[in-house]
C-alpha cells in the first residue's frame, strides 16, 4: 500500500506504510498501518477494512474491570501494611544509646548502645583513643545537623 499527501503548498509526498496489527472495531475488522516521517516529524496512521481476523484482541470490558480492581486492592493492602509498621514502630518506646543518643539496637556490657557504638566498642574497648575520637566525631557531627 502506498499513500500520496498533499500538502496545502501543493507539494505531494509518497510514503509506504508498515502494518502494525488487525484490531476489531464497531463489528469490523480494521488493518492498523502506521508511517513516520523523521524530517519533518510527521505520524500517519491509517485504518482500512480487511477481511483479515484480529491479531490483538482486548479483554473482555468485565474481566479487565476485575484485574484493575484487583491491582487496586494489592496496592492498598500493601500501602496499609506499611502504615501500620510506621505506626507500630512510632508507638514503641525506643531505647537510646547510652554514649551518642541514637536509637539503641545493642547492649555492650549492660548498657544500650546503637549498632555503629557496638562495633567500635567490640574492636576497641570502652576506654580506647580510638572510640573517644569517634564518639567525638558523631556527636559533632549530630550537633552540625541540628
Amino acid at each position: 500500500m502506498k499513500i500520496i499527501v498533499i500538502f496545502d503548498d501543493g507539494s505531494k509526498m509518497e510514503a509506504t506504510p508498515k502494518k502494525v496489527e488487525v484490531v476489531r472495531s464497531n463489528g469490523k475488522n480494521l488493518a492498523h498501518f502506521k508511517h513516520v516521517e523523521n524530517n519533518p516529524l510527521m505520524i500517519f496512521h491509517i485504518y482500512v477494512p480487511t477481511q483479515e481476523e484480529p491479531t490483538t484482541v482486548p479483554l473482555p470490558l468485565e474481566k479487565e474491570i476485575i484485574k484493575r480492581l484487583s491491582d487496586v486492592n494489592k496496592y492498598k493492602n500493601s500501602a496499609d501494611e506499611l502504615i501500620l509498621q510506621a505506626k507500630t514502630k512510632m508507638s514503641l518506646p525506643s531505647v537510646k544509646c547510652h554514649y551518642c543518643g541514637s536509637v539503641a539496637t545493642n547492649e555492650y556490657e549492660g548498657k544500650k548502645v546503637c549498632s555503629n557504638c557496638a562495633s567500635m566498642l567490640s574492636k576497641y574497648g570502652e576506654n580506647s583513643r580510638e572510640f573517644m575520637g569517634y564518639l567525638r566525631t558523631k556527636l559533632m557531627n549530630q550537633w552540625r545537623l541540628i
